[in-house]
């Protein structure tokens, strides 16, 4: 694993699919994986995400613990 990619989500699914969408079109030369920290979106981000990208690692904060304390959550559980 050269890469790894910590998507923040907060309520914005649309966006976080465009993101992921993008870093599959646009990443080729490396191996990565994409990581989504949600910050308690109680929509439906998570099941828009593992239906069109089951590679993607979702992790669920389940509590808005802001952008900086979700970013170290993913680079925790991180390969890359």
């Amino acid at each position: 694993m050269d890469l790894s990619i910590i998507v923040v989500n907060y309520k914005s699914p649309a966006l976080v699919l465009d993101c992921i969408r993008s870093i599959y079109t646009q990443t080729s030369s490396v191996s990565f994986e994409i990581i989504v920290v949600d910050n308690d979106s109680r929509d439906e981000s998570e099941s828009m995400v593992k239906s069109l990208f089951p590679d993607v690692t979702w992790l669920q904060m389940g509590y808005n613990s802001g952008f900086a304390r979700a970013n170290n959550a993913g680079v925790e559980i991180s390969h890359g």
